[in-house]
């Protein structure tokens, strides 16, 4: 089978090239005078909005509209699953952005995870916590099952480099 597009994963010019194939996805972002960060496949965009002031989301819809009209013509895919919204600030000014977002056919969510950390919107880290101490149950009572098989020192071994 022959690959028509795209570079062979763990290519030495595989993260170059598709920087480069990706430079016109960053213009596209900022025409519509939105902010960006990308980071290997993935990529955040937001802005600031002013109290009372929700012109900026029309960028915002604008910007995604075009994200998803040049990814269609040009190969990878928008994954919608993966496309999130999350609103900070002030519960009630979270709510009305909320609100305009969702008559512009965007849903936000409050909690979304990025680059394997989870934030909300009242950035409280609560929802992190809470996955971090749900993963480190698991990995303990993994551990927990070799008690009879591995010496004392070795289980405290196995710990210390797990906490680490």
């Amino acid at each position: 089978m022959s690959l028509t597009c795209g570079v062979p994963q763990g290519s030495i010019l595989g993260p170059l090239l598709f920087n480069l194939y990706m430079l016109l996805l960053g213009q596209i972002i900022k025409n519509n005078s939105v902010n960006y960060h990308s980071y290997a496949d993935d990529t955040q965009v937001y802005l600031a909005l002013s109290p009372n002031d929700y012109t900026p989301l029309e960028s915002l819809c604008g910007c995604i509209e075009q994200i998803n009209n040049w990814m269609s013509h040009n190969f990878p895919q928008l994954n919608a699953d993966k496309t999130e919204v999350i609103v900070f600030g002030k519960k009630k000014d979270r709510r009305r952005i909320t609100t305009a977002l969702e008559t512009k056919g965007l849903k936000a969510k409050d909690t979304v995870k990025n680059l394997g950390v989870f934030i909300d919107s009242e950035l409280t880290f609560n929802s992190h916590m809470k996955a971090i101490t749900k993963s480190a149950f698991y990995h303990l009572k993994n551990i927990a099952k070799l008690r009879d098989l591995m010496s004392k020192q070795g289980l405290e071994k196995l710990v210390h480099a797990f906490i680490q």
